[in-house]
């Protein structure tokens, strides 16, 4: 819950989704899957959201001349995986909330 994490003010992402905010698409594809279908799909993004921490930890691995670009580059695809690594969690937890 929001509270658990310790700021009481921060609505959940499915609590967002719910009143058609961010990810309330996403929120009505879930509600239409199987109990298989949201635990393959929990799965993926689990893939997805460590595929893009080892981009972060070996920038290299996924883009061979990093060590060429800019400082404002390295630093824009560092901030670019970080959010799809939160935009994958916040899909993992609409997806929790809908199997409950």
């Amino acid at each position: 819950s929001a509270a658990a994490k310790g700021g009481g003010a921060v609505e959940s992402a499915y609590g967002v989704a719910k009143r058609g905010g961010r990810h309330s698409g996403f929120l009505k594809q879930v509600e239409g899957w199987s109990p298989a279908q949201r635990a393959r799909a929990h799965r993926n993004l689990q893939d997805r959201i460590e595929q893009h921490e080892g981009y972060i930890d070996n920038p290299t691995s996924h883009v061979p001349n990093w060590d060429k670009l800019a400082t404002r580059e390295q630093q824009g695809l560092l901030k670019h995986w970080e959010k799809e690594i939160n935009n994958f969690s916040e899909q993992q937890s609409i997806i929790d909330a809908v199997r409950r």
